[in-house]
């Protein structure tokens, strides 16, 4: 029992040292009297709270309010248990949350930077109980560069039947960044509720484009005088209408420098992950990931990766995944693709060096993300080796023999030859008729031996996967090589379509796209083609062969 005690505490110790706990805000911009939020998660279960006393003067807790999540999928459980903290901003500066201690976990620290109050609200501004405001990060662009744009709705009164209307503007894609966020803040002594929102926009051409005036519409209640009367037990509402001011940016055109895709964003990165499953063997698939993820860009606008020929490698990727995040003031897109490696031969191989270039918005320069060659070292694969003489070869002995063995020897071969020449005239007086369908079925490329049966019983089932080994089996029969590759035996076809066919059969079965080869019919079509361009030449022809001895008479 002791020797396993051991191992389990260090599970236990290796789990607990890798559960992740991390601390994130709702948003950035943040002023004076406003709140805010601070969320709290760990990804394992514990009775342990957070100690929210280390939050340092200045930001005030409000409220505390905890979740706890747990899901099963593919039979992994993932235990989330979180903390989302209220929090006000007193007054302005820049603050640091120490690392919060939550049992035997911490978080990782936060800088914050609180700005004071917003003085863009006129005096009759102040004194309204609703207000609409927007605003850009950027005043100017390139095209198809990530433009935010900010709506702030103030809400000083309750408000019924609300309806905010949405950005349109011709010649640019704009998409929603993530959700609504809600706080509340004091400005001039009243209290808002203030809804924020934010958009993403992508200019498809130059020029300048104008971001239209937003508009905000709802009923709000009218005070009454006095407690008699409908109004006030009815409750009198009236409809009111805000709207905001327009902006104009500008958009520049795409820079004459730029080379291959144009990838404005604020920061690109490109990893690579080959896993370290066992040794990469001849023949066999490792799963090669390559992620792509940018900062201001979406899914769409990502490239797909050049893969350049490797000597010894083939490539056969997978469809792309595309995904995207949200972070508090951008879209992140990713793309991620799957490739099958499959090395050729044995020995050192190089995964090559994969590179993107793109320009960095806050810094107004190109900059190359980049995936580091990687060295593998490839084994070969024993099913694939040729099996090894039992007997060294040894020169074949000389025999001496003397004069008189020598004659007796020519005296038995000629009586051997004699008696077989005889024999064979007999068989051919009794099968006269039968020995020309002989000959005809003998030339026929495909008899009922076993491999060819098999194929062909494959190509009927339709079955990528049985097609491709019985088809492998097959045509090492037919030719002297018989640990050829199907690459290296396609590559002898005289005939290019059977030729490509053969190619995205093999491609077909690294990939999720089970019903991209359809050429089965077609292949058992193909059989005698293939045949006659892979069997060697015989090297008896009809000018050399034996004659027949008795040649039937014509009637």
């Amino acid at each position: 029992m002791k020797r396993y005690l051991v191992p389990i505490m260090l599970l236990l110790v290796t789990q607990l040292a890798q559960a992740a706990v991390t601390a994130t805000l709702d948003r950035s911009d943040i002023r004076e009297k406003e709140t805010f939020s601070l969320r709290i998660q760990v990804d394992e279960y514990t009775d342990e709270s957070p100690d929210l006393t280390v939050i340092p003067e200045g930001l005030v807790v409000l409220s505390t309010s905890n979740f706890h999540r747990s899901t099963n999928i593919n039979g992994v459980s993932n235990i989330n248990k979180g903390w989302k903290v209220q929090l006000l901003a007193q007054r302005s500066g820049d603050y640091t949350i120490p690392p919060i201690p939550i049992g035997s976990h911490k978080t990782q620290p936060i800088s914050l930077s609180v700005k004071k109050a917003s003085n863009s609200f006129s005096e009759d501004d102040k004194q309204k109980s609703l207000l609409l405001k927007t605003e850009v990060d950027h005043q100017s662009i390139y095209v198809q560069q990530q433009l935010i744009l900010t709506i702030k709705l103030y809400l000083g009164t309750q408000t019924q039947y609300a309806k905010l209307t949405e950005p349109d503007i011709d010649d640019a894609i704009i998409e929603k960044v993530g959700d609504d966020i809600k706080y509340s803040s004091i400005l001039n002594g009243r209290n808002y509720d203030i809804l924020e929102r934010k958009y993403a926009i992508f200019p498809q051409k130059s020029g300048d484009i104008v971001i239209p005036e937003l508009v905000f519409s709802a009923d709000i209640p009218v005070a009454s005088r006095g407690f008699s009367g409908y109004g006030r037990v009815l409750g009198r509402l009236r409809p009111v209408r805000i709207s905001s001011e327009p902006i104009t940016v500008n958009v520049k055109p795409i820079p004459t420098t730029n080379q291959g895709a144009w990838l404005p964003a604020k920061e690109l990165k490109l990893s690579g992950h080959l896993p370290a499953m066992g040794p990469i063997v001849v023949g066999e698939p490792s799963t090669w990931t390559l992620t792509l993820t940018g900062t201001g860009l979406s899914e769409n606008q990502l490239p797909e990766l050049e893969l350049p020929d490797v000597e010894g490698l083939k490539w056969y990727p997978d469809i792309p995944q595309k995904q995207r995040q949200y972070s508090t003031e951008n879209i992140v897109g990713q793309r991620v693709e799957k490739i099958a490696v499959v090395p050729t031969k044995a020995g050192e191989i190089s995964l090559p060096s994969i590179k993107v270039r793109w320009f960095n918005t806050e810094t107004q320069s190109y900059e190359m993300a980049e995936v580091q060659a990687q060295k593998i070292h490839v084994e070969p694969n024993p099913e694939q080796q040729l099996t090894p003489s039992t007997q060294s070869a040894q020169p074949s002995p000389v025999i001496q023999v003397s004069g008189e063995q020598a004659l007796w020897w020519k005296i038995s071969t000629a009586v051997f030859a004699l008696l077989w020449l005889m024999s064979l005239v007999y068989i051919r007086r009794l099968l006269p008729a039968s020995s020309e369908a002989t000959k005809k079925d003998s030339k026929k490329p495909f008899t009922g031996s076993s491999p060819a049966f098999r194929l062909r019983k494959a190509c009927r089932s339709k079955d990528q996967k049985n097609i491709y080994n019985a088809l492998l089996q097959w045509l090492r029969e037919t030719q002297s090589d018989k640990h050829a590759s199907l690459a290296a035996m396609a590559q002898k076809l005289s005939n290019t379509e059977i030729r490509d066919s053969l190619e995205r059969l093999e491609k077909s079965l690294y990939s999720n796209q089970q019903d991209s080869w359809q050429d089965s019919a077609k292949l058992e079509k193909w059989l005698a083609e293939i045949e006659a361009d892979l069997r060697p030449d015989d090297p008896t022809t009809d000018e050399t062969s034996l004659p027949e001895l008795y040649p039937a008479k014509s009637t």
